[in-house]
């Protein structure tokens, strides 16, 4: 570049840095955001293991920097490991669109898209793994594509190196390497046998972080282990997420392939929700150019789109909730930075078209300046993404909604309680605020799974020593019942969902349940809801936080926790017939969480027995509005005319369609 041009470059890589980076480190959430943030910051604050793949890199660098950091809270030190990535990912992209086209306006321009686009600047905000991720995915594209082009040895060692790295990570990074193996393979001719074996090296070098897992399992004393103790078999588990399925979402993935495909759908259904129509169409026209100009560097993002969007396709994402959709928004973003250089090829198309189409009717000078009017028109849309998702980003900052679940959880239990928990929500955020903030040590929190697994119920046994722990060969029912029958006169025994077990029963108080063994005397009906009234009263209800201006996806999942608890106590007061009690909390599960149709059907119920007809055939309405074809709706129209109005030939009417329907849907009636 000549002098002019690089101080050119400088100038606006730096007004590009100080943007990014005064606008992510500002906004750097304080807390939790939700997901899997809990268990990472919990894992890294007590030197454990993260659930599967471990994270080793992550887990390593957070606990290097929460001890350099010694202000400010956990979640807001970790955080740092997802803005400074983030900053840095922006920077690389302009770096690799300016080396592709030479044009600035173009760089900066995808440089900005890339720093507003919602689901990356909302994890580069927020504790999660991906921000890291994403700054491998461009670093392993910057270094193979200016090694094509310069062919400098230096660039696969690092990149060799950098490859390791992710995969002491996120696994995930491996639907890359068809693109990487692509662009190696355009210059094999320059490749040796001595140069692979130097890479090979640099390679395992990178992969240094598993030995951080390695030693904290070794010793198999932290609080968080999901590793459990050093063997060959533990570690490949670990690695590989074998209790998940590897590339798979979760045990639940279904294997239909057409709703397998119904992820690939959903994927461009994101595309257009957060890029919005003109970078939809800045990418058709960047196919297109890419494919005349620069057709290797379009081949290595295709052969990128085509694994990642496999992935999807293997993962298998079940988008039934906010939880899973939030799930599926974090594993989209490799996409999204491939879709950056298509805009950007984009825009210098939509150039050559205008330049091509419209040069003939203008004079050069008009030309050019007609030109530079388009781009400033176009620079308009990143700052529409700054204006459409500042309110929804910057609302997260302070929202404390994660912590407050698992402080209202806390409150929910008496001095030396024993608290189940199982899944990734509650578990998560109980646990931050129980590590980080050393809140409620008396309690003693459990993964329902540790009780099946000797690892686990060896650091159980260092941890809470004054518990009875069971032996893990005998069968789970065997193994839940020796512990309630040992542990059950000495600590209360609390859980967040209803465990199976036929030594006792649960009572919903609040967030969780109460275990009450056979035989001993319950608590009055009075008690149970003067005590439910005490507990609600004092919860920082999520509806009242930022999720009242915006439901960011996966903070929202906080409001379906609480309307199920509401839904039980709601449950329980209808049965003891308390019927405003039961009102009163059903309508607030209704409000909360509207798809849970099980609200509206307890309350249906409740209202006939009360004999408020009216009022039932409205719930029976709104039931309908949610769901036309649930064969429930039947169900309650037949008791409601049978009851109600004492139309016993309606009744038995709907009683018939219920049947039909029921036996062709095969519904869950244990709440009818």
């Amino acid at each position: 570049m000549k002098k002019e041009e690089q101080r050119n470059y400088r100038w606006t890589l730096l007004v590009l840095t100080l943007l990014v980076s005064s606008l992510y480190l500002l906004l750097q959430v304080e807390t939790i955001y939700g997901g899997d943030a809990g268990d990472l910051a919990s894992a890294i604050i007590v030197g454990g293991i993260a659930h599967p793949p471990g994270y080793p890199l992550y887990t390593l660098l957070g606990v290097i920097i929460t001890k350099v950091l010694s202000f400010g809270t956990y979640a807001w030190r970790i955080g740092f490991l997802s803005s400074i990535p983030a900053i840095f990912t922006v920077i690389i992209v302009f770096d690799l669109i300016f080396y592709l086209t030479k044009r600035l306006s173009v760089a900066f321009l995808g440089g900005t898209i890339l720093t507003f686009v919602y689901p990356f600047w909302l994890y580069s905000e927020v504790v999660e793994v991906f921000a890291l991720n994403n700054l491998f995915l461009v670093s392993l594209l910057w270094l193979l594509i200016h090694w094509t082009q310069e062919g400098r040895t230096k660039y696969l060692y690092l990149a060799a190196l950098v490859f390791g790295l992710s995969l002491s990570h996120h696994h995930v990074i491996l639907f890359l390497v068809p693109s990487l193996l692509y662009l190696l393979l355009s210059k094999r001719k320059y490749i040796s046998v001595k140069l692979i074996l130097k890479c090979l090296l640099f390679f395992i070098l990178g992969l240094i972080p598993y030995t951080y897992v390695l030693i904290v399992a070794y010793y198999n004393s932290s609080a968080i282990n999901w590793m459990g103790s050093l063997s060959l078999i533990n570690f490949i588990s670990l690695v590989t997420r074998a209790r998940y399925g590897t590339f798979q979402s979760g045990g639940f993935s279904a294997h239909d392939p057409i709703l397998r495909l119904l992820n690939i759908w959903a994927f461009f259904e994101f595309v257009y929700k957060d890029f919005k129509l003109p970078a939809v169409l800045l990418s058709i026209l960047g196919i297109y150019h890419l494919t005349k100009y620069q057709k290797r560097i379009f081949i290595s993002i295709l052969l990128g789109f085509i694994f990642y969007l496999f992935f999807l396709f293997l993962a298998s994402f079940p988008l039934v909730d906010n939880f899973m959709v939030a799930t599926f928004e974090r594993f989209i973003l490799p996409l999204y930075i491939l879709i950056i250089p298509l805009i950007a090829a984009g825009f210098l198309s939509l150039e050559k078209i205008i330049e091509k189409y419209v040069g003939h009717f203008i004079a050069n000078k008009k030309k050019l300046i007609f030109i530079k009017m388009v781009s400033i028109i176009f620079f308009i849309y990143p700052l529409g993404l700054l204006i459409l998702n500042y309110p929804r980003i910057s609302i997260l900052k302070s929202d404390f909604s994660a912590e407050n679940l698992g402080k209202d959880i806390f409150y929910s239990l008496p001095q030396n309680s024993i608290l189940f928990l199982t899944t990734d929500t509650p578990l998560f955020d109980t646990q931050y605020v129980y590590y980080a903030e050393k809140y409620r040590p008396d309690v003693k929190i459990i993964h329902l799974t540790q009780l099946y697994n000797p690892d686990d119920l060896k650091r159980l046994k260092v941890l809470y020593p004054d518990l009875e722990l069971p032996n893990s060969k005998e069968d789970s029912k065997q193994i839940f019942k020796f512990f309630l029958t040992r542990n059950y006169p000495k600590f209360p025994i609390y859980s967040k969902l209803v465990i199976e077990t036929s030594e006792g029963s649960w009572i919903p108080y609040g967030l969780v349940f109460r275990f009450i063994k056979n035989g001993d005397k319950e608590p009055s009906d009075e008690g149970i809801l003067t005590e439910n009234g005490r507990l609600w009263s004092h919860y920082q209800m999520p509806e009242k936080s930022s999720l009242a201006r915006y439901q960011n996806l996966m903070l929202s999942d906080l409001l379906p926790i609480y309307a199920i608890a509401h839904q039980e106590i709601g449950f329980w007061a209808a049965k003891k017939k308390y019927s405003p009690v039961a009102e009163k909390h059903l309508l607030i599960a209704e409000k909360l969480y509207p798809r849970d149709l099980d609200s509206y059907i307890i309350l249906t119920q409740s209202y006939i027995v009360d004999n408020r007809c009216p009022d039932a055939k409205l719930q029976i309405e709104e039931l309908a509005k949610k769901n036309t074809s649930d064969p429930r709706i039947y169900f309650l129209q037949s008791i409601n005319f049978a009851v109600c109005n004492k139309e016993k030939e309606k009744a038995l009417f709907y009683l018939k369609l219920y049947e039909e329907k029921k036996n062709e849907n095969d519904i869950n009636l244990k709440k009818i």
